[in-house]
């Protein structure tokens, strides 16, 4: 096949059937691009595709950025899309990413207002920060297991999006990831998470869910099949079988069956989950998200004060520290002192089986 069909064979994948040979090939120009990639436009398309090995950055737009860009094919052998290389590319609604593409850098796709769908391929590793900010149009997107890291404000202003579900890979929450997406309906984190940063669901005023991974998820009925009626072996079968992430757990277990000559311990859910949690929430995280009546934290969340020296604090720290406010004598208190901080007012909060209403 030649290199004309082939590409139309991938157009019609991004733009639908109705492309033809004539209106992809009519008028291209062809450009070099640093680092050994090249740029062509095909304008009765609107397509811009970019082929080579390396780094994809912002220097093509010196050829082609006055030019109407609405679709954008990059073949395989980038690895890297740069800082900005997309930025307000008002028009551009699709995009085709390479497996071989590791990482989108900061603001590489913000203010594409028109931009609709996005799938990331497993090879992608990182989103930078603000990547995809601004992008008022962006329904879905697909995030693979591969990405270890989304950086802050990476999905701010996403207007549209709806529903997204964070890969187990990630392990918090960055800050404004998801500020301002009113239409986020529904968030689904299956794996424990170190922290939500400042202002991570702020405004998100139609979140109504908001599903956070239970350790009890990683603990299946096998050994219960396995030892029927030996708690013992239950429990140690929790300790030595548990899934990899939570490997680094194992010694504090033996520790105890040391020190109490048990592995009971291991079957008390409560201490399970205080053991893995330890989840941190900065200030504002869930500010302005109106539609999210309850929420249901892990056992151990703790609460981030913004003081320098001040380690996070539970929740009832935060309740007494808001009591002492109330009287003359509370000078000594953090500048993030209750829970509306965090919350949105008349917010029920729920930890450890304990409800709290912000007020």
């Amino acid at each position: 096949m030649s290199s004309n069909g082939r590409l139309l064979r991938k157009l019609r994948k991004v733009m639908g059937a109705a492309v033809t040979l004539p209106s992809l090939v009519a008028c291209s120009s062809q450009v070099s691009h640093a680092g050994g990639v090249y740029a062509t436009f095909y304008p009765l398309s609107e397509l811009l595709n970019f082929f080579g090995d390396g780094v994809i950055d912002d220097s093509w737009k010196s050829s082609f950025g006055h030019k109407p860009i609405k679709y954008v094919i990059i073949n395989g052998g980038i690895t890297k899309i740069g800082e900005c290389t997309f930025c307000d590319c008002v028009k551009l609604e699709r995009i085709k990413l390479p497996n071989t593409l590791e990482s989108i850098g900061d603001l590489a796709f913000s203010g594409c207002k028109n931009l609709r769908s996005i799938t990331i391929p497993e090879s992608v590793k990182e989103l930078g920060i603000g990547a995809f900010l601004g992008c008022e149009n962006l329904r879905s997107i697909t995030i693979p297991e591969s990405v270890k890291e989304l950086g802050d404000q990476a999905f701010s202003d996403c207007k549209s999006l709806e529903e997204i579900t964070i890969p187990s890979s990630i392990e918090d929450i960055a800050s404004g990831l998801f500020f301002g997406c009113k239409n986020l309906k529904a968030v689904k984190i299956p794996s424990p998470i170190e922290y939500i940063g400042c202002s991570a669901f702020r405004n998100c005023e139609n979140l109504s869910k908001i599903e956070f991974y239970s350790p009890t998820d990683d603990f299946k009925r096998e050994p219960e099949l396995k030892y029927p009626n030996d708690p013992k072996g239950r429990a140690k079968y929790y300790v030595e079988n548990c899934p990899e992430k939570w490997r680094y757990f194992g010694h504090i277990f033996h520790a105890m069956k040391e020190k109490t000559g048990s592995y009971l311990v291991g079957l008390n859910k409560n201490l399970v989950e205080f053991l893995v949690s330890g989840l941190v929430i900065y200030p504002f995280s869930f500010q302005g998200c109106k539609k999210l009546k309850k929420i249901s934290l892990p056992l151990n969340t703790r609460f981030d004060v913004g003081e320098e020296n001040v380690s996070p604090v539970t929740i009832d720290d935060i309740i007494l520290r808001s009591d002492k406010l109330k009287k003359p004598c509370g000078c000594c208190f953090a500048r993030c002192s209750k829970l509306s901080d965090f919350f949105e007012p008349n917010m029920e909060v729920e930890i450890g089986g304990k409800t709290y209403r912000v007020e």
